[in-house]
């Protein structure tokens, strides 16, 4: 869900990036040291963000984490409900007493090859 909304963002974004003009902040790059231009810049992509998909790109972004997050807690609970409907536990064996483990033929088999290796 994460991964989709962030591409999806991302195509927005870059779709409107062919109408964004910031060459009098960047152009040359070297001018972005300036002071100034690089909040002029953040200042133009933002208006030009609210112009365009009416809001500015914190907004975009945390409206996306928030959507994330309310899907994924509404999975959670969904998972919760679901886990207490379906759930049955498992039938658990009761522990073997030492002497059924000595009488079983695994235990046997064990004894039989370690006695064969320490020979």
């Amino acid at each position: 869900m994460f991964i989709i909304r962030a591409q999806e963002l991302e195509a927005e974004t870059t779709e409107l990036k062919k109408d964004l003009g910031l060459s009098e902040f960047a152009v040359p790059i070297i001018k972005l040291k300036e002071r100034g231009k690089t909040e002029g810049a953040l200042k133009c992509l933002d208006e030009f963000l609210v112009a365009k998909a009416g809001a500015n790109m914190i907004d975009l972004y945390s409206d996306m984490w928030d959507d994330c997050g309310s899907y994924f807690g509404e999975q959670h609970e969904d998972a919760k409900v679901k886990g207490k409907m379906d759930w049955i536990p498992l039938p658990i064996e009761a522990p073997k007493t030492r002497e059924e483990l000595l009488g079983s033929a695994e235990f046997g088999q064990r004894r039989t090859l370690k006695t064969r290796l320490s020979l």
